[in-house]
């Protein structure tokens, strides 16, 4: 796992009092879902997204905002994300590859909880 993975979903963390003081068109998915305000969110956002439990065509939309958002925010990508389809991105999420970075995030969510 790259060190700028790590960094980005470290970065991506919002507190509860930051969430909401964002406009509703700062989140990309349902009941203020998936914020997306800056580049480190981006990246959350796409690294997440395969954990939704929403259908997906929800997670076409929610996709189809964050990479508008990035877009918009001048994010860079490194992996050429931008350039895949939503069936290559699907497929791609739903990789074995992705398990252990989805294991580490979990294990970061649960981590945080008991401090």
């Amino acid at each position: 796992m790259s060190k700028s993975i790590i960094e980005g979903w470290i970065d991506a963390k919002l507190t509860t009092s930051q969430r909401k003081s964002f406009r509703s068109s700062t989140f990309c998915g349902p009941g203020r879902s998936f914020p997306v305000p800056d580049c480190a969110h981006v990246t959350a956002a796409r690294r997440l997204i395969g954990r939704a439990k929403v259908s997906s065509s929800t997670k076409k939309k929610i996709l189809s905002c964050v990479s508008g958002k990035a877009k918009s925010l001048g994010c860079k990508t490194s992996d050429g994300i931008d350039s895949l389809t939503d069936q290559e991105f699907e497929a791609l999420i739903e990789n074995e590859e992705y398990k252990p970075t989805l294991e580490f995030i979990k294990w970061l969510e649960e981590a945080e909880e008991t401090e």
